[in-house]
């Protein structure tokens, strides 16, 4: 596994314009905490306390209010912290999505009224949503098609090209993307390499589609593993 510089011991000093700039663990950008292992444990936690906090306001009101307003609730008050900038951290390891995922499982027993050891499985098919994992990889997916659509800023577009334009062939694999060779373990991770290494997985018939309308269409009935 990587180590990053501060777990090397080596020390950087950044300066700007004369005033040195301290070393930290992590930082916060756009509402997104940024640590220095890249491992989206600080950010995750942030966003644990936020849904469950909100969570907590539904349980306690959830006797008086019926379950289509429970989950409009949830919806509105617990869902903006689950998936704000989840592309972003999309790479934490399997435990900090675990834990994240256990936040829905609560949430659909609260809106369903079941009990705390309810199997999350059904609940999932009764209200027709998704895990938040595939959640996650959806979203992330649907950015790389906006990407090779043009519909983002070129700083994002331009992290994508297709083979059929690097190499102006038509073969098989002319509608996938370029892959480059990963040189380490959080470059294998980001959006710009995971994110086209399985939109390339994707069958062509959902690569294809012209417009982001029928691309999201299309995924809904993809069963997507990541």
């Amino acid at each position: 596994m990587e180590k990053s510089i501060l777990h090397r011991g080596i020390s950087i000093n950044v300066s700007l314009d004369g005033t040195d700039i301290p070393q930290t663990d992590s930082v916060k950008y756009l509402g997104v905490t940024i640590d220095k292992d890249l491992n989206w444990k600080a950010h995750t936690e942030q966003v644990r306390r936020k849904s469950l906090a909100a969570l907590s306001t539904i349980k306690r009101s959830s006797s008086f209010l019926p379950s289509n307003t429970r989950k409009l609730l949830f919806n509105s008050l617990v869902r903006p912290h689950l998936d704000y900038c989840s592309v972003v951290w999309h790479s934490c390891n399997s435990t900090i999505s675990k834990r994240i995922e256990r936040i829905q499982n609560y949430g659909m027993r609260v809106i369903l009224g079941k009990p705390p050891r309810t199997s999350s499985s059904p609940l999932r098919d009764q209200l027709g949503w998704t895990t938040l994992q595939e959640r996650r990889q959806r979203f992330m997916l649907t950015l790389v098609h906006r990407c090779l659509l043009n519909l983002v800023p070129p700083y994002l577009k331009n992290k994508f090209k297709l083979n059929s334009i690097l190499y102006n062939i038509g073969t098989r694999g002319s509608g996938n993307i370029h892959l480059g060779q990963p040189n380490s373990e959080h470059y294998r991770s980001s959006f710009e390499y995971s994110g086209a290494l399985h939109y390339n997985r994707l069958p062509l018939s959902s690569k294809s589609c012209p417009t982001l309308k029928l691309f999201k269409t299309s995924l809904k009935t993809l069963h997507i593993t990541i």
